[in-house]
């Protein structure tokens, strides 16, 4: 069996009408970003390291976070703080050049509640993981597999929204981005 995928964004092509995932690797060329190249080559992809020269970019990256309290055991060791990208998040920065160039496909590991906002404007296709290695992940982009996951928590829209949450409600966010139970199919 293969790790669970939730389909967040699945946009269509201008070129074809169709939306970009699954993808048929025959013959296509991807830029990767936190993606080991020899998997996609693998999968069928031939790998470029020029987005411009390629007719797909997958990126993947870690979540966002900030250690707020590194001098305690348990705060040096899990991830809190920020929920949202920044332009300083390397896969982040690889978004905001690659996108304007090239569909792009976006997967982050969902380890809390993300704000992908941000992401979301900027990616053709939005997945998020919850710990998936290469080959399975790319399993499920070229389509030998398909997502089947929904969302265990709603994704805020903003951090304000996070803000205003009850601490002791759940899925109560203000126009959450993708609510409780979200997960698209293909």
């Amino acid at each position: 069996a293969l790790p669970i995928l939730v389909l967040l964004e699945n946009k269509s092509l201008s070129s074809t009408g169709k939306p970009i995932l699954p993808i048929n690797p025959a013959g296509k060329k991807v830029f990767l970003v936190n993606v080991v190249a020899a998997e996609a080559r693998k999968a069928g992809f031939t790998v470029v390291d020029d987005p411009s020269k390629a007719d797909v970019a997958i990126i993947r990256a870690p979540a966002p976070y900030q250690s707020e309290h590194p001098g305690y055991f348990f705060g040096s060791r899990q991830h809190e703080g920020r929920l949202t990208f920044v332009d300083s998040d390397e896969a982040f920065a690889a978004l905001l050049r690659v996108g304007g160039i090239v569909p792009t496909i976006f997967t982050t590991t969902l380890e809390r509640p993300l704000i992908l906002s941000n992401v979301q404007s900027h990616a053709t296709a939005l997945l998020g993981d919850f710990g998936i290695a290469d080959g399975p992940l790319l399993a499920l982009i070229t389509g030998k597999a398909s997502p089947a996951g929904h969302l265990p928590f709603e994704l805020p829209s903003s951090a304000d929204a996070v803000q205003k949450q009850k601490s002791d409600l759940p899925h109560d966010s203000e126009n959450p981005l993708y609510p409780f139970g979200f997960g698209l199919r293909y």
